[in-house]
């Protein structure tokens, strides 16, 4: 499915295509791919730029990069393996993104998760190991259970790994062909044979005549297939009996495996966890935390408690990442501690702590400011309480009366930044939108501004500017100079956003109109407009030529003479491709020849009716009543802001012409009937017809809507006129 926030995009592409889609099409089909305007996906990359400061104009980006651009706004921007595994991080939550696209860089190994963002064990170490010591692979290892739909790993990969060294080591001491590996090998079959959805075997204890190594990998081997089998119970007191043997390998891991056997006790078949069991599985984990005996598991006991803090208080746990990603020199726990954040952060359970200010955890408390309409209040208090960049910037986004006056001291804080500063870019953005829409002229200082932020801030900074210097634009000139530019990235609608790229040669997307831009040139100023547009040496050429293609089709639809033309005589200042298909409506002299080419130029594809863009981004659509087909009714729009009177007035008769018109394709049916009946015999007259029923098709439309009436007289027009021709034959219906 489409996702909700590109379906404006989606209309806006369209509008320049007058064979329609149908409505089936426009509510489903492949994610949107091709170049980006404004990137509010991910900042720009690559990310170590971004991590050293470089934070562009900070949007409303996933979590884990707020976290960052937090870092770096209060000046403890992250260390190199920080960053590595932050690196690694963004590769395991977007494993879709190719690893190098993420940052170059930083050759950091990706991810073993599934292209669904999803955790996927892999058991490839164990059973590779078993083919070397044994020569066979042995059994397919199901893994998982499903729980209310969603499937839930049960072996996890660091299992099959141990079980691999496990078995090489044996190898080496007893021999591949001993009836020592072979015993082990069956148990351990044994116990992955419970990874499954239903339980699998139990290896049975061996004897005390064994011997004690091998009595000892057996207990373990016990323990680990009631664990996977889902008997906690049983799996605890195994564990702990294997723990209590000092001398065994297995004995710290033991220790390790009966917190997490309490923990699944206290989950499996609750809707809530066992408050009792947890507490009780947090005290074991303490313990071992604190018994030097056990530092070969700290690492990974230390983080199962935090996932027990999650089950026991999930915003308590959201607001303690949150405090330890705030601290510099994590190292590589700052991977797993933003992966728990983002996560968590995600979650229901901890939509009240997000809300919830908390003195020791900046960062949630400022992502939530960011993103909560009606921060201000609190934003304020805090940037008066510390004028720090984080609430300076945190108090300006928020929502709220931009006419509120309790932002003018931080308008002169954010003006008074240097260049350079993380927070510049964001900051002066924010003031001078926060101007604009106080009603205040801000063009020039916008312009200037622009200038003054640097390179490595990214395309995505620079296009904001633009876009800002267009809204604040109060004449056609400096609209037109704002209207258009490069994109800040690629999405394919799935990973990041990556760096700009194109299939050319120099890998160079040519310069195109903002999406902003493209719709108040196709919806919201009238023809005579578009012919200044089009005569602007600011524009590129290419553009230029498509707001004539554009002016030229409209001026001919509404009968607007003048205007016709206007756009006749910028045609031959076009490139050679350009005006080739132009030139039959351009130079027809009579209204008949030009209704007649028009025809053929939009239902052929070559002509347009509105200015479109490859570039994508969220703009609201507006109503357009071309592509309108089933006759409804059309909102209001209002003339663009940098219009004068006489083109509002204009641009309000335009409209009106423009809406009686009804819907493109019951137009083009409609007259293509109408044509044909006064040049029954033109060339080309049963192609014409036959495209504009065709035109028509697959509309989803009541079948009482003017596009099936226009539809039907095309239809009759063409049988009756040309009732043995290819095109009749071909079209046997008109539905």
């Amino acid at each position: 499915m489409i996702r909700p926030a590109v379906r404006g995009l989606l209309a806006l592409a369209l509008l320049s295509s007058v064979v329609l889609p149908t409505r089936e099409a426009e509510a489903c089909g492949p994610e949107l791919e091709g170049p980006v305007y404004v990137n509010s996906h991910n900042p720009d990359l690559p990310l170590r730029r971004f991590a050293r400061g470089h934070l562009g104009v900070i949007g409303p980006w996933e979590t884990s990069f707020q976290v960052v651009a937090w870092r770096a706004l209060v000046d403890a921007p992250l260390a190199d393996d920080e960053l590595d595994a932050f690196v690694a991080v963004e590769r395991a939550l977007h494993s879709a993104t190719a690893p190098l696209a993420v940052d170059p860089a930083t050759p950091v190994a990706a991810s073993g998760a599934a292209a669904s963002g999803e955790y996927v064990p892999e058991d490839a170490p164990w059973r590779d190991a078993r083919a070397v010591a044994v020569g066979s692979r042995g059994p397919d290892i199901p893994n998982g259970w499903s729980t209310d739909g969603a499937w839930t790993p049960n072996c996890l990969e660091d299992a099959f790994r141990a079980a691999a060294r496990a078995l090489l080591d044996r190898v080496s001491h007893h021999g591949a062909r001993s009836d020592a590996v072979r015993a082990w090998v069956d148990a351990q079959d044994a116990v992955f044979s419970n990874c499954g959805a239903t339980p699998g075997r139990t290896p049975r204890p061996l004897q005390d005549a064994a011997p004690v190594e091998q009595r000892r990998d057996r207990a373990y081997q016990v323990a680990a297939a009631h664990f996977y089998a889902g008997r906690y119970d049983q799996a605890e007191r195994a564990f702990a009996a294997v723990a209590a043997d000092a001398a065994s390998p297995w004995s710290p891991i033991a220790r390790y495996l009966v917190v997490r056997s309490i923990t699944r006790a206290a989950q499996r078949g609750r809707a809530t966890p066992d408050a009792e069991r947890l507490a009780r599985a947090t005290q074991q984990a303490r313990a071992l935390l604190a018994d030097p005996a056990g530092a070969a598991v700290h690492d990974m006991t230390r983080r199962y408690e935090g996932w027990i803090d999650v089950l026991r208080d999930p915003g308590a746990r959201l607001h303690a990442l949150g405090a330890e990603l705030a601290r510099p020199g994590r190292g590589a726990a700052f991977a797993t501690d933003l992966h728990d954040y983002v996560r968590l952060s995600d979650a229901p359970t901890t939509s009240a702590a997000r809300r919830a200010p908390d003195a020791a955890d900046p960062i949630t408390t400022w992502i939530a400011l960011r993103d909560a309409p009606g921060a201000r209040d609190a934003a304020l208090a805090l940037f008066a309480r510390a004028r720090a960049r984080t609430w300076l910037l945190a108090a300006l986004s928020s929502g709220g009366d931009p006419r509120d006056r309790r932002l003018d001291p931080l308008l002169d804080a954010a003006l008074a930044l240097p260049r350079g500063d993380p927070a510049f870019a964001t900051a002066r953005y924010e003031r001078l939108r926060v101007l604009g829409a106080r009603g205040g002229r801000v063009y020039d200082e916008v312009m200037r501004t622009s200038h003054e932020v640097s390179d490595e801030d990214g395309p995505t900074a620079r296009n904001l500017y633009r876009e800002l210097a267009l809204r604040s634009s109060t004449d056609l000139d400096q609209f037109v100079s704002a209207c258009h530019g490069r994109p800040a990235g690629w999405t394919d609608g799935v990973g990041l956003v990556l760096p700009p790229r194109a299939p050319g040669a120099d890998g160079v997307i040519p310069a195109d109109f903002s999406p902003v831009a493209a719709q108040v040139l196709s919806l919201r100023v009238p023809v005579r407009v578009l012919l200044r547009v089009a005569a602007s040496p600011t524009l590129p050429l290419p553009l230029r030529e498509r707001v004539t293609r554009v002016a030229l089709h409209r001026a001919a639809l509404l009968d607007d003479e003048g205007a016709f033309l206007g756009a006749a005589a910028l045609v031959p200042r076009m490139s050679e491709a350009a005006q080739r298909p132009l030139r039959a409506l351009a130079q027809s002299t009579t209204r008949a020849a030009r209704r007649l080419a028009l025809l053929r130029s939009l239902l052929t594809g070559s002509g347009e009716v509105a200015v479109g863009t490859a570039m994508l981004d969220a703009v609201p659509p507006l109503g357009d009543p071309w592509t309108a087909q089933c006759g409804e009714a059309v909102g209001a729009v209002t003339p663009a802001w940098f219009l004068t009177a006489a083109e509002r007035a204009m641009f309000a008769r335009e409209r009106a012409r423009w809406i009686a018109l009804g819907g493109g394709s019951a137009w083009l049916a409609a007259e293509s009937a109408r044509v044909a009946a006064l040049s029954p015999n033109a060339p080309g007259m049963p192609a014409l017809l036959a495209a504009a029923v065709q035109n028509t098709r697959n509309n989803g439309c009541d079948p009482q809507a003017p596009v099936h009436r226009a539809s039907r007289a095309a239809f009759q027009a063409l049988h009756r006129l040309h009732p043995r021709s290819p095109e009749a034959r071909a079209t046997r219906y008109w539905y």
